[in-house]
């Protein structure tokens, strides 16, 4: 055995050790993969990836702290590591610390990490540090990598809505419901018509809502009610629906949209 053999064994074993911690974190097996790449570090202490992915099992255990430890000495063997860098930023953002994720996004971004999800979540953070123009360009950055995702329209409308832009939000709401129709999504984009006085439209995409919550009704016997200036006089047809086992649903804007499925 030469002294050469005797260098490598130790990698050899780490090297062993991490492909099969990598196929336990594949397989959303993270307690395994986090004693793997625990056991596997102790023969090589100097691989990124492994303290990244070792950091994502700590954070999928729920150990905070740890997650954190494990993302920090990635980023010091590898300053500009994207995944590492995304992580941290994904982790800051989960803790409500926006300021401090943006400039892990940022490293992640300029290093090469133009995921979708990247983008979005450095427009997330800013979003709620309101700073919507460069929300509006990471949403928009997000689009441009997975147009098909109608998330990253949701999130793009949502700040048009935020300046007023409610023509450009109609516009990316309808995206996002041609793609995957919902009923949150209609009623955004009904709350978007309402706002620039589309009264019709708005009551539509209501009942386009109700008709989805409710399947057993068809859109004909859903009952649009404008310009309510006494909702308690519906209370008891609301309370009806609840002793008839059924949910009511109803969306206000104002006192000026009303929608219930008749009984």
């Amino acid at each position: 055995m030469t002294v050469n053999d005797v260098d490598f064994i130790p990698y050899r074993n780490f090297m062993r050790i991490a492909s099969v911690a990598l196929k336990s974190l594949m397989d959303g097996k993270n307690l395994e993969a986090r004693d793997g790449y625990k056991k596997a570090l102790e023969f090589y202490q100097f691989d990124a990836n492994s303290y990244c992915n070792l950091g994502y099992a700590e954070d999928e255990l729920g150990n905070k702290e740890k997650a954190f430890e494990a993302l920090y000495r990635a980023i010091e063997l590898e300053p500009f590591h994207i995944d590492a860098n995304h992580n941290l930023g994904v982790l800051y953002k989960k803790y409500g610390e926006y300021s401090k994720a943006i400039p892990f996004y940022n490293n992640a971004i300029v290093s090469g990490g133009h995921a979708p999800h990247t983008f979005s979540g450095r427009g997330i953070c800013q979003e709620n540090l309101d700073l919507l123009e460069g929300a509006l360009e990471d949403y928009s950055q997000a689009i441009k990598v997975d147009s098909m995702n109608p998330d990253r329209y949701i999130n793009r409308a949502s700040i048009y809505t935020k300046m007023n832009r409610y023509d450009l939000a109609i516009d990316d709401y309808s995206i996002a419901i041609s793609l995957e129709p919902n009923p949150e999504r209609y009623h955004c984009r009904a709350y978007a018509y309402y706002i620039i006085g589309q009264i019709k439209e708005a009551e539509d995409d209501y009942r386009n809502a109700a008709s989805i919550l409710y399947p057993e009704f068809e859109p004909s016997k859903l009952v649009s009610v404008a310009n309510i200036d006494n909702l308690e006089e519906y209370v008891p047809l609301v309370n009806r629906m609840i002793n008839a086992g059924l949910s009511p649903y109803f969306k206000v804007v104002d006192k000026n949209v009303f929608i219930i499925p008749m009984i």
